[in-house]
């Protein structure tokens, strides 16, 4: 799992859990979904979620129900990534994860496979604007 901010090139958070990391992290959080539905069943989680910015949250009367929040503690020693539901009476956190802040090593990988990713896209949209470039040429 990556953590990234549009904004900021330089901020990453990650974390690699592996399946005996997994069965550890599954009894300590009483989590009921197998390694291999892991990853599925986080994005889903995440996708529920509104970002929490700097102790702000929406209040109970801005929704109809329970509202999940993701929220990113670097604050501490160790670096936390939670996923929180939070109601009228009370907030519960369903997953909370150890996250590790981007090192050097880390920052250049990441930054270089998104430069990969941005000169293919430039590429793919290169090509597409040339073929339609040449295509109206032709029907003048």
């Amino acid at each position: 799992m990556q953590i990234t901010y549009e904004e900021d090139a330089f901020f990453l958070y990650t974390l690699i859990i592996g399946e005996d990391d997994y069965h550890s992290l599954k009894n300590d959080q009483k989590l009921r979904v197998d390694f291999h539905s892991f990853p599925e069943a986080l994005i889903n989680l995440v996708r529920l979620a509104q970002p929490r910015r700097q102790g702000r949250g929406m209040s109970r009367e801005e929704t109809s129900g329970p509202t999940y929040i993701a929220q990113l503690d670097t604050a501490g020693a160790k670096p936390s990534f939670s996923i929180i539901e939070t109601n009228h009476f009370k907030e519960v956190t369903h997953l909370a994860l150890m996250v590790r802040s981007g090192d050097d090593k880390a920052v250049k990988s990441y930054l270089a496979a998104r430069l990969t990713r941005l000169k293919q896209r430039f590429g793919e949209l290169s090509s597409n604007y040339d073929s339609k470039l040449s295509a109206i040429e032709r029907e003048r």
